[in-house]
């Protein structure tokens, strides 16, 4: 019987001209069946009481595979921030999979840009699933939004897609005339050391000096994490990452800045990094605050682990 309904499905999307993947909910139910428990998990999911949202995924964790098929359901009409609840509880859960990949599909198209970040957010954090998500995440290679276009790139890098995410592909990407996806490119280019982008990221370093006052504070991250992804070979841009890391209005961006100059290497780059870590290490923002003392000591953990173990 569920092979008829499947088939008839099947029949009436072609009679209209439309593909199965068009559909995105009207077939995956009907193979998946939803556990009776999981419509008011959901509905409690998608509530604005945030105990009963706590509940809720504690709950849609213990129903597995059997709350999917409603969380793809809710997709059509819940919230951007229930959506965004809705990828994590199905990401977490994982199964069946190719209802993960429809909430994927969904997700990618969506016309609010929170809701398009945080599926390349989710799919990073799951590789297991990169079958049924890196064809979704190719969507987000388009968006006409750079920062959403970035994450995308930065999700199937993670995922290590690389026929989503060719060679040539990247190189189209690292031409690019926004600073975002010029920036975050050449990272990810630089990360997997394709010997044939050499000459073009070569030449795409001075290009990227000249983005280090770019207006827009990821952008500048964005740019600084790149050089930083050069080593010693972008040793000539030291100077001007010294004066980002001394002048630049956003705490975040000067510590990256750091950051850059400490896997730069140079004495002139370390003894700079070095001083901003030490200006950090007393900051009252708790996370530039442990990232600034991790630099300054490195060991801090292993030792106090090793006190432990030997009283």
């Amino acid at each position: 019987m569920k092979f008829r309904i499947a088939a008839l499905a099947l029949a009436w999307s072609s009679a209209v001209g439309c593909s199965a993947a068009a559909l995105p909910g009207a077939i995956l139910p009907l193979q998946y069946p939803t556990h009776p428990q999981a419509i008011p998990a959901v509905a409690r999911l998608l509530s604005d009481d945030p105990v009963l949202v706590e509940e809720a995924q504690v709950e849609i964790q213990s129903l597995g595979e059997g709350a999917t098929p409603e969380m793809l359901k809710a997709m059509s009409t819940a919230s951007p921030e229930g959506k965004l609840r809705l990828l994590e509880s199905a990401t977490t859960v994982g199964k069946p999979p190719a209802v993960v990949g429809r909430i994927y599909y969904q997700a990618v198209r969506d016309p609010d840009k929170k809701v398009r970040l945080g599926a390349a957010f989710q799919a990073a954090r799951a590789p297991a699933l990169a079958s049924e998500t890196g064809p979704a995440l190719e969507r987000l290679l388009t968006d006409p939004v750079p920062e959403v276009k970035a994450a995308g790139l930065q999700s199937l890098a993670a995922l290590d897609d690389r026929k989503a995410l060719s060679s040539l592909k990247l190189a189209g990407f690292v031409n690019d005339s926004n600073a975002l996806i010029c920036a975050t490119a050449v990272s990810i280019a630089l990360s997997r050391g394709d010997v044939q982008m050499e000459p073009l990221l070569r030449r795409t370093l001075p290009r990227l000096v000249t983005q280090l006052h770019n207006p827009q504070p990821a952008s500048r991250a964005a740019v600084i994490t790149a050089l930083g992804a050069y080593g010693e070979a972008a040793a000539p841009t030291v100077p001007p990452l010294v004066s980002v890391a001394r002048t630049d209005k956003v705490p975040e961006v000067r510590l990256q800045a750091a950051v850059a100059l400490m896997r730069i290497g140079t004495p002139e780059a370390k003894e700079t990094a070095h001083q901003t870590f030490l200006e950090f290490s007393s900051s009252s923002n708790p996370s530039l605050k442990a990232i600034a003392q991790r630099f300054i000591n490195p060991n801090k953990k292993t030792e106090a682990s090793q006190g432990a173990s030997h009283p």
